[in-house]
């Protein structure tokens, strides 16, 4: 065996609670086989009391499968695999669970077949057991999050392949009041079966017992002219579902030949999410007509119908063509995106097939039209007879009507009653989704919606915006300096210059580059010849393509003076009030009597700006007027619950203490003994000398309006990213440091971090907030000046750093992300790898959690933060 350590400068996607530093491990010889190690337990003395890498065990002798040992929580990270193998003549394995507590939506136990249908081994992508044999890919068949047990035992047909992973966050499941269980993971109690007759399951029941409430993987249809498939038996289907079925269709009609066109579709019901102007989702139900099945699954081609949200209802009947008797392979798809707003039952769909408007399908169920072809025979429409031309009366003819009058009366009645319990059932469905907003509305603290705009304003004289080509033209008048490079050969020509070879625009160039500018306009035209770059101050003729040099005397103007922002009386003349944008949802952090708040804006407006508003405004947090705002409609906040991903979102860690006002922040001595009080330490120390500090008292911060408004700026940026679990895990930093005077703490603490209160001593890679990796940069008395007292007062904190770029002296906002998105990196550092010190533009972006200090020869405080906790701490050096 060879052990091999490799390190990078930082662990930057440390998450959870602070992690132990280094590793040690003891070098042992075993001699003989290894330990058969009990479930939950792994290695080669069975010491590891979590699950690790793959088993292959013997289905037949039955047994036990554990994520971890009893009584214990299961590892972040984890990744372990069981194969469980059948022997002789059995034919099925049997999964029972008999404890299950995982994080919901993040953490899932999956099960995978075995083998392929032709015998080969099969494993699912990174958990092959077999080195040195080539296994193919497995058939996924289950999988199962959260704290709920199945109602039965699954019953797999052929060899399994369980699978358990977990994220590197909370490792157990909730309680019934929310808070984290004790103990976290899974036990499964598995065995062999033989000759399991597989049942005919009822629509919405799917395995070889008919035990899965929820469609999964892949199911094969009976050959016929018609079906019928159910996503499911539950009031809210499964979130990232992926299930498909196929049906062959005769090519041609058996009565009467007639060949295939297409296939109709009856919905019974259909309740599947639908995309609006706020969010978008992939749920639908698609239909493809293939030909023979080789590769079926793997290349379907564009779909010959898609069904998502209001497309059908209930009782609705449409015909999809497409099919030919070369293509009389239908295969249903559906699937699904990570979760649903509001619960949605899902489809239950009747499907036939369809050889034209001459040839339609009927059954018992499936009635022909009231006219034309309205006489179903042998499953199909056919005209009615003309019967006799005697004067006697048939007894059909009596018998008929008598029959189908009493038909109607029952079947009215029955009808009636299934109308009656659907709109129970639909009433319920609406019932528990305003319960679960209005639990959503009573959790979030002092929000509101903008509903009159508050700004900067320019006079519509001074500035005028034309579109040329998707660039902004602008013209104004302006007296700020722009000059344009000149070759040497070539600047004799020119009367009036600035060495050694810049020529100054005229007046009204120098107006459009200025006020382009100012709107944060990436291009403006000169004229028809001459395009202005300005993120590269370069020119370029548009006729030769020769490109210039550009340059300003001044990199910061405003195109007009705007009037000095309202403010209440009696605030800092450093606060900034709030821009606000109609449609925005702001966050009220303290009131300045009836007409007065400060806060945060939670969630941005559609289509809200995104340049710097100019002295005295904040696009982030500042003071506005209550009367331009309103409380959240039920529509916005269901859009912000969307946006979060489910309403405990914004849920706070169930440890924390009640406060009195969860606007205000509010301190909690933490004991010296405790393991919160050492994470703290620890994580602080890491880059210090220990033998010169001594702690001496730490405290717990918490603000619960200020927790909300972090929660809602890490899910919007995340949200940006193609797998938002990934960006979590790149872009959340849990122990970053800032250093700040002691006068500025309480601002701090109630408002947020501000770059009108920090940042004041440094600003080489750009204005905001700074953020330190390690405390020892956020020690340094520059940063973290002592108080009168000698207190230095230093936050460690959790926080979003989204996308960054190299910074630059005095920027205002950082790049603009390279990709075609246009969306401004989330701050800045001076190394784009594995940066030291970070620059967050966004001011909500940071959660402070504790608070660390240190001064010579005197007692000092300190904020540093932990995952879920705010904590404050005072320390000494020793010396």
């Amino acid at each position: 065996v060879e052990v091999r350590w490799s390190t990078d400068a930082y662990d930057e996607r440390a998450l959870g609670a602070f992690e132990p530093v280094g590793f040690s491990a003891a070098v042992t010889g075993v001699s003989g086989a290894l330990a058969d190690c009990p479930p939950g337990y792994a290695g080669a003395s069975c010491a590891s009391p979590v699950c690790a890498g793959v088993t292959t065990l013997t289905a037949g002798d039955g047994g036990e499968i554990r994520s971890n040992a009893e009584g214990t929580r299961y590892a972040p990270h984890a990744a372990c695999g069981w194969r469980l193998l059948l022997e002789g003549g059995e034919t099925h394995v049997e999964l029972s669970f008999a404890e299950l507590s995982l994080e919901d939506g993040f953490d899932f136990v999956r099960v995978y077949s075995g083998r392929r249908a032709d015998g080969s081994v099969a494993s699912p992508p990174g958990y092959n057991a077999y080195p040195n044999v080539e296994t193919s890919k497995s058939e996924y068949l289950y999988s199962v999050t959260g704290s709920s047990l199945p109602d039965e035992p699954l019953v797999f047909e052929g060899d399994v392949f369980v699978v358990f992973e977990s994220d590197g966050l909370v490792n157990a499941g909730a309680t019934n009041d929310g808070s984290l269980a004790a103990t976290g993971g899974f036990e499964i109690a598995y065995r062999a079966l033989r000759n399991v007759d597989r049942e005919v399951c009822a629509p919405g029941f799917y395995g070889a017992n008919c035990a899965i409430n929820h469609c999964v993987g892949d199911q094969r249809l009976a050959k016929g002219l018609a079906g019928r498939i159910k996503s499911g038996d539950s009031k809210n289907y499964l979130g990232g579902a992926s299930c498909r079925w196929i049906a062959e269709l005769p090519d041609t009609h058996p009565n009467g030949g007639a060949p295939l066109v297409g296939v109709s579709i009856k919905a019974l019901d259909f309740d599947v999410e639908q995309s609006t102007g706020h969010a978008t989702t992939t749920d639908a139900l698609k239909v493809y007509f293939v030909g023979d099945e080789d590769g079926l699954f793997s290349s379907l081609g564009d779909p010959s119908a898609a069904f998502e949200g209001q497309t059908l209802a209930a009782g609705d009947e449409v015909s999809v063509v497409g099919a030919s008797p070369g293509k009389a392979n239908l295969v249903f798809a559906f699937s699904t995106d990570k979760n649903n707003a509001s619960p949605k039952r899902g489809f239950d769909v009747r499907y036939a097939a369809y050889y034209g408007d001459d040839v339609l399908f009927c059954d018992d169920e499936w009635p022909c039209p009231t006219t034309g072809l309205s006489k179903c025979a042998l499953n199909k429409c056919v005209a009615p007879s003309s019967g006799g031309t005697t004067n006697e009366v048939p007894l059909a003819a009596i018998l008929v009507p008598i029959f189908a009058f009493v038909f109607m009366v029952a079947g009215f009645f029955f009808y009636r009653r299934k109308k009656i319990a659907k709109s129970r059932l639909q009433k319920k469905v609406i019932r528990d989704t305003r319960e679960e907003l209005q639990q959503f509305r009573e959790s979030v603290i002092g929000m509101r919606c903008v509903v009159k705009p508050a700004g900067p304003t320019i006079s519509p004289s001074d500035v005028a915006v034309d579109v040329h080509e998707g660039v902004e033209l602008l013209g104004a008048a302006s007296a700020a300096k722009w000059y344009w490079w000149e070759s040497p050969q070539r600047i004799h020509a020119h009367p009036v210059i600035k060495p050694p070879c810049w020529v100054p625009y005229d007046a009204a160039a120098c107006a459009k580059l200025d006020a382009a500018e100012q709107r944060g306009a990436g291009q403006v035209y000169l004229s028809a010849n001459y395009l202005v770059d300005l993120r590269t101050m370069t020119q370029t003729n548009t006729r030769s393509g020769f490109e210039r040099k550009i340059m300003s005397e001044a990199l910061s103007r405003l195109l007009s003076a705007p009037p000095a922002p309202e403010r209440p009386e009696g605030v800092d003349a450093d606060d900034d009030c709030l821009v606000l944008d109609v449609g925005a949802i702001v966050q009220v952090a303290r009131r300045q009597g009836d007409d007065w708040a400060f806060g945060p804006v939670v969630h941005a407006a559609k289509d809200s700006a995104k340049n710097d508003p100019g002295p005295g405004w904040s696009r982030h947090q500042g003071w506005f007027r209550m009367d331009s705002t309103e409380t959240p409609s039920e529509d916005q906040l269901a859009e912000l619950q969307k946006t979060l991903g489910g309403g405990d979102a914004l849920a706070t860690p169930s440890y924390w203490d009640d406060v009195k006002d969860p606007l205000m922040a509010e301190y909690f001595p933490i004991r010296s003994d405790s393991q919160e009080y050492h994470r703290v330490v620890d994580a602080f120390l890491l880059t210090l000398d220990r033998r010169k500090f001594k702690v001496h008292s730490v405290q717990r911060v918490q603000n619960i309006g200020l927790w909300q408004s972090y929660c809602v700026k890490k899910s919007s940026t995340v949200a940006r990213e193609d797998d938002p679990s990934r960006a979590e895990r790149k872009y959340v930093r849990n122990w970053l440091w800032h250093g700040c005077p002691g006068d500025v703490v309480p601002k701090i603490l109630q408002q947020g971090f501000n770059r009108s209160f920090c940042g004041e001593n440094a600003t080489l890679y750009g204005k905001g907030v700074y953020f330190a990796r390690d405390a020892s940069y956020s020690t340094y008395p520059l940063y973290c000046a002592p108080d009168a007292t000698g207190v230095q007062s230093i936050f460690a904190v959790r926080a979003v750093v989204g996308q960054y770029s190299r910074g630059a002296r005095d920027a205002l906002t950082p790049d603009i992300h390279p990709e075609p998105s246009g969306i401004r990196e989330g701050g800045t550092a001076f190394k784009r790898t594995t940066p030291a010190c970070q620059r967050i533009k966004n001011h909500q972006n940071g959660l402070r959690l504790f608070k660390l200090g240190r001064a010579p020869q005197a007692t000092t405080r300190a904020i540093c933060s932990s995952t879920r906790r705010w904590t404050t701490s005072t320390i000494r050096p020793s010396s």
